[in-house]
């Protein structure tokens, strides 16, 4: 019987303790909870764009607040529809906008900065300056948590930290490691141990099947399962740009296949800017794309975050400065900052068709 997955402890040090291992896990693989929507208001706006020229479906938005010298919270706001436009009661100059929209803080729990500065961006990726805004009423609302939804680990051979565990009902932050079929090391995921049941596992034997309260730290959707099973049965695949078929969110999980995952602490790894890279830009048709085709050109370990919920990461804790080129295409890349959790960035590149931007 094969143990596709081991479950272990990382502390600070990136010291790895084994607690065991198991041969599946029942419920990896969910659906994004939809979004909740919300009414937001840009007031005290000077707005540029689409958001100034009438256009009611804005599409993806993202919400920057700035202290007075750099960016410390960033929204992102899905499907934006304006709702309306007024005056604003303090300077007529002003516009106040309403919108509706799903929001999403990075790490979902921003305290309202004061005093603050709001900038507003849109277009291709939420790259695009939409303007500025004195506040936006509603952005500080509180959110309830998701629902959890339990995970089982099937057919486990726990080692002596896991059955400690389970006498003690010690509950911890664990990391998740699955390999192929070959046993080599695919791809990683951070999970919650709290644990809700125990029993003689369906497998037979002496392993057992544990239930946790709920599933891995950002869970690979269903849509990402062919990627997955792509990986599992021929581990690296060696033809060119084999990521291309898959969409959005299958390309975002190919990210993270390939490397020994680890759990990355902030402070561990010293800032570094990459080179310059001249990639197959041929089939970049999304930012998961640009790090597909970047990855094939200079394969990196991938890492699971210690609670933060950025879908942008290639490396928590690391700060990258792309500068590629797509050859074959007309694309260029524009560089900008993206938060990987409230303390570490990374710059992200953003496809646009203008000229290239330094």
């Amino acid at each position: 019987m094969q143990f596709d997955f081991e479950v272990a402890y990382v502390d600070a040090e990136d010291e790895v303790t084994s607690w065991g291992r198991c041969v599946g896990v029942a419920g990896l693989f969910r659906e994004p909870m939809p979004p909740t929507r919300e009414l937001l208001t840009f007031a005290g706006s000077v707005a540029a764009g689409p958001l100034a020229e009438g256009g009611n479906r804005l599409g993806a938005m993202c919400v920057e607040a700035w202290n007075d010298e750099r960016p410390v919270q960033w929204w992102d706001l899905a499907d934006v529809a304006v709702l309306a436009r007024r005056p604003h009661a303090g300077d007529p100059s002003l516009v106040d906008i309403v919108v509706e929209a799903a929001v999403n803080p990075d790490d979902g729990s921003h305290a309202l900065l004061r005093p603050a500065r709001f900038k507003l961006f849109g277009g291709l990726g939420a790259s695009v300056p939409y303007g500025i805004c004195t506040s936006v009423n509603g952005l500080y609302a509180e959110r309830p948590e998701p629902s959890e939804i339990p995970m089982t680990l099937l057919g486990c051979e726990p080692a002596a930290p896991m059955l400690a565990a389970l006498t003690d009902g010690e509950d911890e932050f664990l990391l998740i490691r699955a390999r192929d079929r070959a046993g080599r090391s695919m791809t990683g995921y951070s999970l919650y141990w709290r644990v809700e049941q125990t029993r003689p596992s369906v497998l037979g034997g002496t392993l057992i099947d544990i239930v946790l309260s709920d599933g891995v730290d950002e869970p690979p959707p269903p849509v990402a399962r062919q990627a997955w099973d792509e990986w599992y049965e021929g581990g690296r695949p060696s033809t060119p740009n084999a990521w291309a078929k898959y969409p959005a969110e299958g390309r975002k999980a190919w990210l993270t296949f390939g490397g020994e995952p680890r759990l990355v602490y902030k402070g561990k790894e010293a800032d570094r800017t990459a080179g310059t890279y001249h990639l197959d830009g041929t089939y970049v048709t999304d930012i998961e794309g640009l790090h597909c085709a970047r990855r094939s050109w200079a394969p990196v370990a991938t890492s699971a975050r210690t609670g933060t919920r950025s879908g942008r990461t290639l490396r928590a804790g690391t700060e990258w400065a792309c500068r590629s080129l797509l050859s074959g295409t007309s694309r260029r890349l524009r560089a900008r900052r993206w938060r990987t959790s409230s303390t570490t960035w990374i710059t992200a590149c953003r496809t646009s068709r203008r000229s290239w931007v330094s």
